[in-house]
């Protein structure tokens, strides 16, 4: 059988690139094989065809299901196109900008590259000179993807033609029916209002912030009027329940640490209103690309309160979807989030029925999947 695309990436089995995960599995299952520094070990990265492991010192491993290629630490561009030519690759899909860059050039003319910018490498490292000329090097690509227009027009600022770099936003699983939700008890209150929030404690998702603002309008409600779940952990965990256990209110925020992602959903139908408080890293100017975890409370039917950062703008619709607020406010991030509890429950559920909707037209795999595969020329 042939294989005629091939996703490069650094490392699988990074519970939160569940976007890459979906493209290694399911963009073309069956007919693609997986370059990467090492063997997945997360069971949910599970993949059966043929891999090349870069930069590897594992040794023993079953030719017909693994090639192992460790040269003087950097892998021959030789061995690297007689196992594309093997297995009739046609397509190479790199992950993130900066990991693709060494290896635009170790590929047969015959290959197509098209290098997939995410996060990190299309903010804190587009910062730095030496990576802005060295992503120029991709103007040789077959094309360049990244999840928001944002980033499409910073990558045209440091000189990439503006019709090599194609805009796909992440897609994520949506029902093709309203979540019932919107269905059931629709017209009764609840209380109290479920808030969640989830993504790792990093200093680009402003952890604390969130939890400020959450505690001054759990003050204005009194306390039991609503409740936070928080999943994930990170670096700033211990200091979130510091500020919890000093805040006397820990009855009504619930700090889940990390979860599998079965967790997460089933939360996401219990919850009313979706949090999240992204902001520019102010030490690394990391910050986010376009947050799967909101692209998901969408696709759950949830209204969005978050921060205009990124590509959040893209996705959540201001007033319409949820509520924006200048990122690193956490007053501002307060009042949307009061005006959002505080508003009839018919009108929440209108705003996250038109949440739903715009996530099943826009956002989801079933888009994504179709955009990628007619860019980069393959048919299933």
């Amino acid at each position: 059988m042939t294989h005629p695309l091939a996703v490069l990436l650094p490392q699988p089995g990074v519970v939160s690139e569940t976007f890459i995960r979906r493209h290694v599995q399911e963009l073309l299952p069956g007919r693609t094989v997986m370059l990467t520094e090492r063997l997945p070990e997360n069971p949910e990265w599970s993949f059966q065809g043929p891999m090349l492991l870069l930069h590897s010192k594992r040794y023993g491993l079953p030719a017909r299901v693994l090639h192992r290629l460790h040269l003087g630490g950097h892998p021959a561009a030789g061995a690297l196109r007689r196992f594309l030519h093997t297995h009739e690759t046609t397509v190479v899909l790199g992950e993130y900008l900066d990991y693709s860059h060494q290896w635009l050039k170790t590929l047969s003319p015959k290959v197509r590259f098209f290098a997939h910018a995410h996060g990190y490498d299309v903010s804190q490292l587009l910062k730095l000179p030496e990576w802005r000329l060295k992503y120029l090097d991709f103007r040789h690509a077959a094309g360049v993807i990244t999840m928001s227009e944002l980033n499409k027009r910073e990558l045209v600022e440091i000189g990439l033609p503006a019709s090599l770099i194609h805009v796909i936003p992440y897609g994520v699983d949506v029902s093709e029916t309203e979540p019932t939700r919107f269905s059931i008890n629709s017209s009764e209150s609840t209380k109290p209002i479920r808030l969640l929030a989830v993504g790792r404690m990093v200093a680009k998702k402003a952890p604390l912030l969130l939890l400020q603002s959450v505690l001054e309008a759990r003050q204005v409600l009194g306390a039991g009027a609503l409740r936070l779940d928080y999943i994930g952990d990170g670096p700033y965990f211990e200091a979130a329940k510091t500020l919890l256990q000093q805040s006397a209110a820990t009855e009504d925020i619930i700090l889940h640490g990390a979860k599998p992602n079965s967790f997460v959903q089933e939360l996401m139908k219990q919850a009313d209103v979706f949090v999240q408080h992204s902001r520019t890293d102010p030490e690394t100017g990391d910050r986010e690309g376009m947050p799967v975890a909101i692209l998901e409370a969408m696709a759950a039917g949830l209204p969005v309160v978050s921060t205009m950062h990124a590509g959040i703008p893209e996705s959540v619709l201001h007033g319409t979807t949820g509520l924006l607020s200048p990122e690193g406010d956490a007053d501002a991030f307060t009042r949307s989030l009061l005006e959002l509890i505080q508003t009839e429950k018919l009108q929440r559920l209108a705003m996250g029925l038109a949440a739903w909707q715009r996530a099943k037209s826009e956002f989801s795999w079933r888009v994504e999947r179709q955009r990628l595969l007619e860019l980069m020329g393959l048919s299933t």
